[in-house]
């Protein structure tokens, strides 16, 4: 039998939700990741029955027909949702920071959140207060060896933030300060070094006192 395959694209709508992800074949039936338009959670359901309405939401209401998938209670499952919006969902508010920079989620996890379950769930510090996933290279995808459990401040040191006012896109660093809310963009850099001399060295020129330099000497 010969299937006419439709390709959808990221934030489309089908039926009465929104189309998030490629979809997942199981069996020639094919499968997808939707957002729900009731909870805005995501949801995997068949495409054919999202797009005749059969499915409409993702069991958050009773409504006759919706998706069982069982998912959405297991403790984990907000965490895969957010790591597939922050990656996938263009109208994300951080997704210019993972999507946008090209981190994805391995395809394995991404087609099944169980196989992400049961990884993280083999990690150390798994479900130990005060701590979250986190990726080892913050430059990597989210995918087997690059993930561990950590605490916020491990987070923190291990962000692309660590210094004010210095931001890496890839593999340029850029520059900026704000002063009497007008931000001043300062330049692209190769090195975290010099977006902080640049800065610096704008706080010295403009005898902006009240602002802490990170590097006192000027070469």
């Amino acid at each position: 039998m010969n299937y006419n395959y439709i390709e959808y694209k990221r934030g489309q709508k089908v039926g009465n939700c929104t189309f998030i992800i490629d979809p997942i074949s199981r069996n020639k039936i094919r499968h997808a990741i939707f957002e729900c338009p009731k909870c805005n959670r995501y949801f995997n359901a068949r495409i054919s029955a999202v797009k005749c309405g059969n499915t409409s939401t993702c069991g958050c209401t009773k409504v006759r027909g919706a998706v069982k998938h069982g998912m959405s209670k297991h403790i984990l499952y907000p965490t895969w949702c957010s790591i597939i919006a922050r990656c996938y969902n263009s109208n994300s508010r951080i997704y210019k920071y993972y999507g946008g920079r090209n981190i994805s989620m391995c395809d394995e996890w991404k087609n099944n959140p169980i196989s992400f379950f049961n990884y993280v769930k083999l990690l150390d510090n798994y479900r130990r207060d005060g701590y979250s996933i986190d990726r080892i290279n913050n430059d990597g995808n989210y995918e087997p060896g690059n993930l561990r459990w950590a605490t916020q401040r491990e987070q923190m040191l291990n962000s692309r933030h660590n210094c004010k006012g210095v931001f890496r896109t890839g593999h340029r660093y850029y520059s900026r300060i704000r002063v009497n809310n007008i931000i001043y963009r300062l330049g692209s850099f190769k090195t975290e070094r010099e977006g902080i001399l640049a800065r610096d060295k704008f706080i010295i020129e403009h005898s902006l006192t009240k602002y802490k330099l990170q590097i006192l000497e000027i070469k």
